[in-house]
């Protein structure tokens, strides 16, 4: 390591230094004023679309944690512009809100917050890992020694993300729903 005297732990290292007061102040605004907790943060975008999942399956399982009051985000930037076509007619269930294009500091703050993030192999998914949340990543298996990110992480991974079944992806979010403390949890 260049310039440092004693090697760090994964845990000391990975969590970027996001100030609390920017936090819920980035989370208040991306929100519009909702409280939702340790909410649930679902980034369905990457700059490639061999490693996007499909569409569908990331609002499937946002329909599945609506249903036992899981609030959360759904987070789309620039590289996910034609993901969003498909989303502009999709209704959010109720605790969920979707940030478009959120600046680099206020995804930070969000993902800082998150209690769980669910993502392709994306710069997002890895901003997620270093920011402290808990990951459930999907990875084509020829990119995932390269790239798989560092920290509390859940990687899925097959030769084609359409391989990947959305059962075994729910299973592996539903395990890390024992984490969510009740104040996650919708009301």
């Amino acid at each position: 390591m260049i310039g440092e005297t004693n090697a760090l732990s994964i845990d000391e290292w990975a969590g970027l230094p996001v100030g609390r007061l920017a936090r819920s102040d980035a989370s208040e605004a991306l929100l519009k004023g909702k409280k939702v907790g340790r909410a649930f943060v679902v980034h369905p975008g990457s700059g490639s679309e061999s490693k996007r999942w499909p569409l569908e399956n990331f609002l499937e399982i946002i329909r599945r944690l609506a249903e036992r009051g899981i609030a959360g985000s759904l987070v789309t930037g620039e590289a996910e512009e034609k993901l969003a076509a498909g989303l502009e007619d999709f209704i959010l269930p109720s605790g969920w809100a979707w940030i478009r294009q959120p600046s680099i500091e206020n995804l930070a703050s969000l993902l800082s917050e998150a209690g769980l993030y669910l993502g392709n192999d994306s710069g997002v998914t890895h901003l997620a890992a270093a920011c402290g949340a808990e990951v459930v990543a999907l990875f084509r298996q020829d990119l995932v020694s390269a790239w798989e990110p560092l920290g509390r992480v859940h990687v899925h991974i097959a030769r084609s993300l359409n391989e990947i079944r959305l059962d075994s992806v729910w299973e592996t979010v539903r395990r890390r729903l024992t984490n969510f403390s009740a104040c996650s949890q919708n009301s």
